[in-house]
């Protein structure tokens, strides 16, 4: 009788620190990416951002893209690269977006992109399980900056839908926060500095989860790079014409009017 509420007992210690491990080993099923913000001031501008990201538990590169249609209108695209930590797990996360900018007094700009993107988490935990998820998200990213030539501050704000498929968890012990549209909000600072044309960046993003909090996530992002801007070489030199016309024109009128 004991001997059997003894091996009864060890059983459920053992499935007791089985779940605990599984649990604890678990690596984040979402991981957010940086935010791409082009601060775009004029038409046929292009941006390409690289750089490394951090978080709490993962380490990963990033390469952003955009180029300015029109003086209003951008298109974007970014691509980022995970790996996990605890044992072993990474994954990747792909997206496309266009929006809306304008510039206020070639210093101050406000852009707003949507779009949508997908992407893959792998884990493997200690015993040696594996699991992975596919997921799409769907967003839309007001900014608002200062930029110029030099130095660049920006705030953005994305809002965020968050929809796992095609899951495959041969350890996940709760399956419902996974089956739960998720609804996210990420804040992020970005701040520039250089050159006009190469700046180094470093921005930090926060991740919440604001109607399934119980979802393994990754909350913050911290990021390094370098961006890049390309602009049209022939753009600045007219604005240079223009604006000595337009003082040329001024000492005319000011010497004629004084004869």
């Amino acid at each position: 009788m004991i001997f059997k509420f003894g091996k009864s007992v060890i059983r459920t210690v053992f499935l007791f620190v089985l779940v605990i491990s599984l649990n604890s080993c678990l690596s984040y099923y979402y991981v957010p990416n940086s935010h791409n913000v082009p601060l775009f001031q004029d038409k046929k501008e292009v941006r390409v951002t690289m750089g490394g990201s951090m978080g709490e538990n993962f380490g990963g590169a990033e390469i952003q893209g955009a180029y300015s249609l029109t003086k209003h209108i951008g298109i974007m695209a970014n691509g980022f690269f995970n790996s996990q930590g605890y044992y072993s797990g990474g994954g990747y996360f792909v997206e496309i977006g266009s929006g809306y900018f304008k510039s206020f007094n070639s210093k101050i700009v406000f852009e707003t992109y949507g779009g949508f993107g997908f992407g893959e988490t792998t884990n493997l935990n200690i015993l040696g399980a594996k699991s992975w998820v596919n997921y799409s998200r769907y967003f839309i990213q007001p900014s608002i900056a200062y930029a110029s030539e030099n130095f660049d501050i920006a705030f953005s704000s994305r809002f965020c839908g968050l929809d796992f498929r095609d899951v495959d968890d041969l350890y996940l012990l709760d399956k419902e926060p996974l089956s739960t549209f998720s609804y996210l909000f990420e804040p992020a600072l970005t701040v520039r500095g250089g050159w006009q044309l190469i700046k180094f960046q470093f921005q930090i993003g926060y991740s919440e989860n604001l109607n399934n909090p119980t979802l393994m996530q990754e909350k913050f992002n911290f990021n390094i790079g370098i961006s890049i801007s390309i602009i049209d070489e022939n753009k600045p030199k007219h604005k240079i014409h223009k604006q000595s016309q337009r003082i040329n024109k001024h000492y005319r009128k000011r010497n004629s009017s004084k004869d």
